[in-house]
């Protein structure tokens, strides 16, 4: 009876023994995999964070098939000079000006063509009288009298008509200068096309002593317009008191009359830079941001100060180097 009590214990301590194993195998296990599927996602969060560029921009990732499918194409800055900008006032002149004096110059040039008529009929109607007079009187002294008298006020008529005419073209002078009161006598095709509003004038003021420029960039929206000098105005804009020169651009829509613009008149010595082509430039939240190629296919963006505008694009100094993939 001993022995059998003697030999229950010790299978009951066997039992328990295996019990802790296994329990302690279990655990052991179960760890292992919470360890590993922690690695796992925390892995898995890494993998999906983005990366940032210098600036801490996220990068942007696009293969050769994505970068065709969205018509991404990329460009090499290259060094170029430039002259800084400075920065002058413009403003969008009305044409309704233009139209008014060139109806009055029309109606004044019809009165002297009417006078001039008038003058042709009268003066051969008193040639005729007065050749029948002298022809056996066929024609009364007194018909010829009043035919002369009517030759002589066409005369009149028509010479007040023509000093009515040259009086006509001074406004113009006066107010747009020479090359503007030819536009207005000749009906030139520059004329139709600022009245038709495909082209726009502007008044420019220029700071004192600075030469007015053959050619201007003014900012119309998010890109740039040339604008080519006219002539200088002969009238100054009582806000400055400066010499103010007419140029003319094409017109845009967001160019309207009586919009203040700023325009660029070039300026200052030669500086090294990049141009910038137009094109790669984006604008967000009222700033101008490029993105540029930091390895092939990645792509981190950078805010950039745009204050030259160039024909094709925009003059920067610093921000951006020659070679860069923009």
């Amino acid at each position: 009876m001993k022995r059998v009590l003697q030999w229950m214990v010790w299978c009951l301590g066997v039992a328990a023994v295996a019990a802790v194993v296994l329990y302690s195998a279990r655990r052991v296990h179960s760890e292992s995999q919470e360890a590993s599927a922690a690695e796992t996602k925390e892995g898995s969060q890494s993998a999906e964070k983005p990366a940032t560029g210098p600036n801490g921009e996220p990068v942007v990732h696009l293969n050769p098939a994505g970068r065709a499918a969205s018509g991404v194409r990329t460009a090499t800055l290259e060094r170029v000079s430039g002259r800084t900008e400075t920065q002058v006032v413009a403003v969008v002149l009305s044409p309704q000006d233009l139209l008014d004096l060139r109806t009055a110059y029309i109606a004044a040039a019809v009165q002297v063509e009417k006078a001039k008529a008038a003058l042709n009929a009268s003066s051969l109607e008193y040639q005729r009288l007065s050749q029948l007079n002298q022809e056996d009187k066929n024609a009364s002294d007194k018909a010829v009298q009043a035919a002369e008298a009517t030759f002589r006020s066409d005369q009149a008529t028509l010479h007040n008509a023509e000093q009515i005419l040259e009086l006509a073209k001074m406004p113009a002078i006066q107010r747009w200068g020479s090359v503007v009161s030819r536009w207005i006598t000749g009906d030139t095709p520059l004329l139709h096309d600022v009245l038709e509003a495909r082209r726009l004038l502007l008044q420019v003021t220029l700071p004192s002593g600075t030469p007015a420029a053959q050619q201007l960039l003014i900012q119309a929206g998010q890109h740039t317009e040339e604008a080519i000098l006219l002539s200088p105005i002969p009238r100054v804009d009582p806000r400055f008191q400066t010499p103010s020169y007419l140029y003319t651009a094409v017109a845009e829509k967001e160019l309207v009359t009586g919009m203040n613009l700023v325009a660029f008149a070039p300026g200052g010595s030669q500086q090294k830079g990049v141009l910038l082509p137009r094109e790669a430039v984006l604008w967000w939240q009222g700033k101008s941001w490029v993105y540029i190629e930091m390895a092939p296919g990645s792509f981190t963006r950078k805010e950039v100060s745009l204050n030259t505008p160039l024909r094709n694009g925009w003059f920067l100094q610093s921000g951006l180097t020659p070679g860069d993939h923009v």
